[in-house]
Order: structure tokens, then sequence, then C-alpha cells
């Protein structure tokens, strides 16, 4: 049964008829969430937590799965295979589509340009926002076993086709004759996604179309900092005073070393122990998932200075609690306003004119808050054109050391970081470096160099990645966001830039078939936005869905432990420039870190920013 409480929210902010009709939708279990069909609900038993549970299990009490770990994506159209299973999908006269490299070379470039607005840290927190609700499985599903190894056509890290007895489902890009780059190879390393028949129900019929699990949660909650299940967060705490597992060097908190447990990392690496094992990529995300860690550890603790008779289960929880509420308001309230229309964010009831102090109480349990496969393996892949392959270490006084390194030369070398303790420099490049412009070009480190090691072109994995999750076409988007199904190519020049949409036409055989992730892409710029309006469209969904679908969220006052007043005003001081502040030896700091320093943005002492008061926590034991 709904709360009443919630029951009068949408008789006041809906009207009568439209709260009866939602009344009506939930309490007859109609609401249009289609669940993992080879996972039992009956096997998840949720209790009335005051705290949201790791794997994200029970936070909607009638789905106790929805937005679980290992659990599949949103779709918002069908998927689009050619066998109607799992096959790549094919043109309109049933020939391959272009190839992933090809168009990777053909109609995107490699010029860089800087945003003169953005910093680096605007790509990096999209990066984190991406590990924190998506992870594709290829090999093995929350310690299951692998699949049966059996030979397949794959290719070898020389660039050369050969049978393999391997587990992971290879599906190899051929490198086409011309290839500026690549032409002394013949092929690019490419492994399809698990899907959910593959783990939880091999063989299934329920499982056609294919779907497939993301290895985190789908919440906005911080799983990269504490893993995505109650053993995998088990194993990263202290079991004392509420802390994660660290150790002190030059006077702050690193993460315990671990042997490389993968063959992509040099046995030599020095390689940390945190919640998402892809932590370890490039000393950018590294540094970023430390200071979730020592802010975690920090506010930690602040609490048990102030509330001596907290056990540390309940540090522990408060402290995640807090540092998650953290995260959610920059991303919704400084991050995202960086990245879209603030119009659009408001108009779409994503952001809200609100007083410090009170709640948006609109979460909806009627609301899938999954990742949406459109969203995570097309749009938010387009980002990837904010990277910057040359990256600089930042004085204090925002002078620039010589040399620079490449993304490429530090890739899975995390340890570069406590290299002549080179962390803060590494974090004041990113609040100070330009980040590329969001346009058609992509840093050469993004694309040939960037996995290099691996014979990876980032854009061509991107693109194929939407084809083996079986993503509609672009055309089919279109129609979906009310934006006008094409008749032709001439109708793409609506948002499409006359000289792109004449390079489409020269390499897909039809409008019909072009990929979402090539569409969406060249689409001029909705205005103060960094995507055109199909992207848009999808992200807006995605974020709404996100809030609305989360009962947890900071904001809202009906989850089972809301935050007071007094709290929730403290949580809305959060940024990101004292989040970097705090967990550094940084002095100064622009207010909005994700803003390039100006007159508007100028630097500030760190003492001098707002900062979450942790003495509203100072109460009697919340138990």
């Amino acid at each position: 049964m709904i709360k009443g409480t919630i029951v009068a929210k949408y008789l006041i902010e809906c009207g009568v008829l439209l709260c009866v009709l939602y009344i009506f939708r939930c309490v007859s279990s109609q609401c249009p969430i289609e669940l993992d069909k080879c996972i039992n609900p009956s096997t998840v038993t949720c209790t009335h937590a005051r705290y949201r549970t790791m794997d994200g299990s029970c936070n909607n009490p009638r789905y106790p799965t929805l937005g679980m770990a290992g659990t599949t994506y949103n779709r918002l159209l069908p998927a689009k295979y050619s066998d109607g299973k799992s096959s790549i999908r094919l043109s309109k006269s049933g020939k391959p589509l272009p190839s992933p490299r090809l168009l990777s070379y053909k109609v995107f470039g490699r010029e860089v340009v800087s945003d003169p607005k953005r910093t680096l840290l605007t790509m990096q927190w999209g990066q984190l926002v991406t590990h924190d609700i998506t992870l594709h499985l290829q090999s093995k599903c929350h310690g299951e076993s692998p699949l049966t190894e059996k030979i397949q056509k794959c290719c070898n890290e020389s660039g050369r086709f050969e049978y393999q007895n391997t587990s992971l489902k290879c599906d190899p890009l051929a490198v086409p004759p011309d290839d500026p780059f690549f032409k002394r190879f013949e092929c690019l390393i490419y492994f399809r996604s698990l899907t959910d028949g593959d783990i939880h129900c091999p063989g299934a019929e329920s499982t056609i179309p294919a779907d497939h699990p993301s290895g985190v949660t789908h919440y906005l909650d911080l799983s990269f900092v504490y893993g995505d299940s109650r053993n995998q967060s088990r194993q990263l705490r202290v079991s004392k005073k509420g802390l994660l597992k660290a150790t002190e060097r030059t006077g702050h908190e690193w993460p315990l070393h671990i042997t490389p447990p993968y063959s992509q990392y040099d046995q030599e690496s020095l390689l940390y122990d945190l919640g998402d094992k892809r932590a370890n990529q490039h000393p950018d995300l590294t540094s970023m998932q430390i200071i979730f860690l020592r802010e975690h550890n920090r506010i930690a603790l602040k609490l048990a200075g102030l509330n001596q008779d907290w056990d540390d289960e309940t540090l522990f929880e408060e402290a995640r609690r807090i540092n998650i509420a953290q995260f959610q308001h920059i991303n919704y309230y400084e991050w995202a306003k960086n990245l879209f229309s603030i119009d659009k964010l408001r108009a779409h009831e994503i952001i809200f004119n609100t007083k410090p102090e009170e709640f948006v109480s609109d979460y909806d349990p009627c609301v899938d808050p999954r990742s949406i496969e459109s969203f995570i393996h097309s749009v938010f892949r387009y980002f990837h054109t904010q990277i910057m392959g040359v990256l600089f270490l930042v004085s204090e006084s925002r002078s620039f050391y010589e040399p620079a390194f490449t993304l490429s030369s530090v890739k899975n070398k995390p340890d570069f970081l406590e290299d002549e303790c080179r962390l803060d420099s590494v974090v004041r490049g990113l609040s100070t470096q330009h980040a590329k412009l969001a346009d058609t070009n992509f840093d050469i480190e993004a694309a040939e160099d960037f996995n290099q090691g691996r014979l990876k072109d980032l854009r061509s994995t991107d693109l194929q990645r939407d084809r083996d999750h079986g993503l509609p076409p672009y055309n089919d988007f279109l129609e979906f966001c009310n934006l006008g199904r094409a008749k032709s190519w001439k109708d793409f020049l609506i948002y499409i830039p006359e000289e792109h949409v004449k390079r489409l036409y020269s390499i897909y055989e039809s409008f019909e078939d072009v990929d979402l992730s090539v569409g969406g892409a060249l689409e001029r710029h909705v205005p103060r936005s960094l995507v055109g309006p199909t992207f848009l469209c999808v992200s807006l969904i995605q974020l709404k869905n996100l809030r609305k679908g989360d009962r947890y969220f900071f904001e809202n006052r009906e989850q089972p432990y809301p935050f007071s007043e007094d709290q929730l005003k403290e949580i809305r001081k959060s940024s990101a420039a004292r989040l970097l502040c705090d967990n550094t030896n940084i002095e100064r700091m622009q207010p909005q870190a994700f803003r390039r320093i100006s007159i508007n943005n100028e630097l500030e002492l760190c003492s001098n920013l707002p900062q979450v008061d942790l003495r509203k926590w100072h109460v009697n034991n919340p138990k």
C-alpha cells in the first residue's frame, strides 16, 4: 500500500485525476517495468532497512531485484539483432554494416581543440559516473565460473586472426586495407559482452532477444568505492571506526597494494585494492578513486569523534550515506549542469530550485532506475571525445611542469601517483587543464594509441559495443524522441551538418542503417549543451530515472531513514572543489572545479570554500 504522504504529494502536484491513475497503476502492480527473466525475485528477502544494500537489492520493495548488481540494463526500444537473438545487426540489404574501424577514421577526425570553459575534471567525473552504474561483463559474473572454453576465430595481440581456445566471446574487427594507422595488421581485438542467458539461464528461450547484465549496481551509490556486494565490501573494510582499509604515507592515506590479477597489467606494477577492478586504468581515474576513499575515512573519523557511542557498523554506514549524498548532489547540481542545458534539466524535473533545507520527494516505485542500454553504450561513450591524450602535472601556482605525459605511457600504472608525491599535481591538472572540446574529433590517444598495447581503437570499440548490445539505428531514436523519422538522407540535414551527411551517404548503403553512436555524435549541439537533440533526449530520461527510481536518493524524504532538514542543508554545500581540497594538500581551488579558472571563477583558499558541517550528525546512536 502506498503511504499517505506519497498520495498527498501527488494529489497536490499532479492533480486528482493523474493521482488516481498513478495509484491505480501502482496498487494493481501494472508498473511498466520488465524484470530479468532469469532471476527469481523470491530469492531476495527485504527488510525495512535504513541503509541501502551493497548489491542494490531491495531499493524498490515491490521489485527487490530491480537495479541490483548482475541484473540487465533497461531498454528504451526493443533490441535489433539480425537473427532476432544476438547476432550483430545487418544493413537493410542484408549485407554487413560498415566496419567500425572504417567509420572511426573516415567519419571522426583526430584534431585536438580545447574546450574554452570546461576542465578535464568534467571528463574524469563522467568516467566515475559511468563506472558507478555500469560494468559490461565478458568472462565472469560475481565469482561464477567462466563460460566453457571453445575454439573461436579471434584476433591475437599481434593483430592477426587466429583460432583460440577461450571462454571470451571473440568478435574481431577487420582492419580495412587503406587504414592509415593499423594497415599492417589484419584485425583489432574485440570481445562481446555476456548476455543474461550466458550467465543466469544458458539456452533459455526467455532470454531472446539477448539482454546484458551490469556487473555493478544501477544506482548512483559509489559502488566503485564500496564494491557491489556485501562480501566485497567486507574485504575493503577495517572493521573498526567505520573505516575503509588504507595505509598512511606522505601524511595521507593510500589504498593497499595488491598483486596484478589481470594479464594486461605489468606484473611489476603496484596496483591498488579499490572497490572497482577498473580503478587502476590510469592515474587520473585512480586519483579520484583515492579521493573518495579518503573522503569516506575523513567523514567516518569526524563522526566517531562526535558520537563516541556509535559502533563500527553505524559509523561505516553513516559515512557511506553522507559520501553518496555528496556524490549525488555534485552529479545533479554541479556536473550535469556543465554538460546539459540547465533549462532542459529543470523542465524535466531533474534539478530543482529549492531552498537549502527543502526535500524533493519525487520517488516513484513505477520508475525503472536501471542504466539504459542506449545511454551507457552509445550516448555516454560520445564523451570519450573530451579525453586529452597529453596530460600535465600542475603546481600550486598553476604552472605546468615539464615534461607532460601521455595516457598510454601511464596506462595501468597507478603507482605513478606516488612517485614524487604526484597525486596533488595530477588533481590540480584535472581542475586546471582544458578538457578537449566535445565534437566529432578524438584525440589520437583516445583512438589508436590509447589502447595500443592490445591493438584496440577506443572509438571502434564504442561503435561495435552499440551493435553488440543490439541498439536500434539512429533513425529509430529520432522517431522515439519525437524528432521526426527521416524519410531520406536529406531529412538528416535538420540535425546533422551537410558535410557529415555526405560522408555518411558515401559509407552506409541506406540512411536507415546509420548507427545511433554515429548519427547522434554528428548532430549539432542543443544550445548550452554538449550533445545534440537525440543524445539529450536519452540523457534526460536516464538522469530522471536515476533519481526518481532511487528510494534512497538523498533528497527523498520518504526513504526509510531520511536526512534531517539541517543535514540536507549541509549536503547541499558539497562541491567538487571542496572534495578535492579536503583530501589532498592543495591549498587553493576555484569554486567551480568543472569550469576553467577565470575572473568569475578565481582561485580561493580551500578554507574559504563552503564545507559540510558534520556537527549536524552529532546525535544519539541512531540505532
